[in-house]
């Protein structure tokens, strides 16, 4: 709910407290910069003090982000907002995906890919909480108190949990080094490399669409309406591709929804406002089984069981927010917001050719 609405939020705050184009633009960016320090150091602060413990502490803290960006009144204060949000959202994340990957190693897929449904009903709610606020009150920030109290409710009840025992006690210059190690190791890159491409498509495709939409003359409920959309079929994407895991070898289901993406992508481009959102749309279904199916593929490449591997591949992933949607931005000075998928769209290609070439390649450390 709060990783997946800082988009939905920046057209407001540029009407309300005179946000320029380019401070939107860097608010995206802060945000995935926090991302990808922060996860970095999660694997870290997990062998520390355990997952559990941090995951109540960074709800917490989450909870406070989410009331200084709901209450934010000026740029700064927004920067950080989205800087704890970025920073400890990524640290949540890592944490839960390290937990699901590991509860059950031989059906890792299909529990990171069911995890994933609650992040994409989280992602629904934020619009559909900003949609009923706007239309009742003419008050978005209201959605951000909410999850500012949904995040500490959550913060409590893991801190009643027992904490489960560290298995070890990595330090940060051995993961720090580690993480160095791999970068000097191209097999390693193959997972993060897809991940970094994946999720720049992901958050040019939900994260600009409100500013597209309403770019385009539709209104600001429009831009809300779309993103609720886009993840409503990501939602019913991600409740049939934990069933085709059954049947189909994940790879294969990547391939398949790249080339979907693609030709909703590049056909939103040349479409009208209803055939677009159409296609928007479908891109969010396309879109279903990536991030899942990506971090699980990792853990298949190195045979590493810690977060650290997760931590290395979900920082490259942020990377790729911060590179694509400043790429976005640039088509979109140049050739207008008719164009915003075209950099997406060359994305998801560049993920099916590393999916087909090095499919079968597994890791040596």
């Amino acid at each position: 709910m709060i990783l997946s609405s800082t988009g939905l939020a920046l057209p407001r705050l540029q009407e309300e407290i005179g946000l320029s184009s380019v401070q939107q633009g860097s608010l995206v960016s802060i945000q995935y910069i926090g991302f990808t320090v922060a996860v970095l150091l999660g694997g870290t602060l997990a062998d520390k003090i355990g997952k559990l413990r941090l995951l109540s502490i960074t709800f917490g803290i989450l909870g406070v982000a989410a009331v200084l960006f709901g209450a934010a009144s000026s740029y700064w204060m927004t920067v950080l907002g989205v800087l704890l949000i970025g920073s400890f959202g990524s640290i949540a994340q890592n944490g839960i995906t390290a937990l699901a990957t590991n509860y059950d190693k031989n059906n890792a897929e299909k529990n990171n890919a069911f995890v994933q449904l609650f992040f994409t009903v989280g992602a629904v709610l934020t619009p559909v909480l900003l949609l009923i606020f706007l239309l009742s009150f003419n008050e978005w920030r209201y959605a951000y108190y909410i999850v500012a109290a949904l995040c500490m409710v959550i913060a409590l009840v893991t801190s009643r949990y027992k904490e489960e025992k560290k298995a070890s006690q990595s330090s940060l210059a051995s993961n720090l080094g580690t993480y160095v190690k791999a970068l000097k190791t191209p097999s390693y890159l193959i997972a993060p490399m897809a991940l970094f491409l994946y999720v720049g498509a992901e958050i040019g495709i939900w994260g600009f669409a409100p500013i597209f939409f309403e770019g385009q003359g539709y209104g600001r409920i429009s831009g809300i309406l779309s993103s609720i959309l886009i993840w409503l079929s990501m939602l019913l994407g991600r409740s049939i591709s934990v069933r085709l895991l059954k049947k189909y070898d994940m790879t294969q289901i990547l391939i398949v929804h790249g080339i979907l993406a693609v030709i909703a992508l590049t056909l939103v481009i040349f479409s009208g406002q209803t055939a677009s959102i159409i296609w928007i749309s479908v891109s969010g279904f396309a879109c279903a089984p990536f991030y899942p199916l990506i971090v699980t593929w990792m853990t298949r490449l190195t045979g590493d069981n810690s977060s650290n591997a997760l931590a290395f591949t979900m920082a490259f992933g942020s990377l790729g927010a911060v590179v694509l949607g400043w790429v976005i931005g640039l088509v979109v000075d140049h050739y207008g917001a008719k164009y915003i998928t075209v950099a997406p769209a060359f994305a998801f290609v560049a993920v099916i050719l590393l999916l087909i070439i090095f499919r079968k390649k597994r890791v040596q450390m």
